[in-house]
């Protein structure tokens, strides 16, 4: 599934309906995609309680949802295929998120395949 869903538009938008009427993709067209990806796979198949479209969110259900860390010195040949891979903040150029403040880094979740 995980490899199959390269290219494919079903996890590039979530829309927020606010309460003046406007909305929002929080998604931004995909660019921000990757928990929302990450735990509707998951949820699919019964490893995640919900969906959640921000990769601190996902982490913290997936850890109390009886997912294990493992230890970051871990050898890549020793990671399990299909293991959920959590990238801490990382620095860049500073954009806006969906409430219009500043970041200049952001946090990456997927599959190591």
């Amino acid at each position: 599934m995980i490899r199959n869903s390269v290219g494919v538009p079903l996890w590039k938008h979530l829309f927020v309906d606010y309460q003046n009427g406007n909305s929002k993709d929080i998604l931004q067209d995909g660019n921000v995609s990757c928990a929302y990806f990450v735990s509707c796979v998951l949820k699919t198949f019964g490893l995640s309680p919900a969906s959640y479209a921000n990769v601190l969110s996902t982490e913290k259900a997936l850890l109390q949802y009886g997912r294990q860390a493992i230890d970051p010195a871990t050898r890549p040949q020793d990671i399990l295929p299909g293991s959920v891979i959590v990238r801490s903040q990382q620095s860049g150029e500073e954009k806006q998120d969906i409430y219009g403040n500043a970041r200049s880094g952001h946090y990456h979740i997927g599959f190591y395949i």
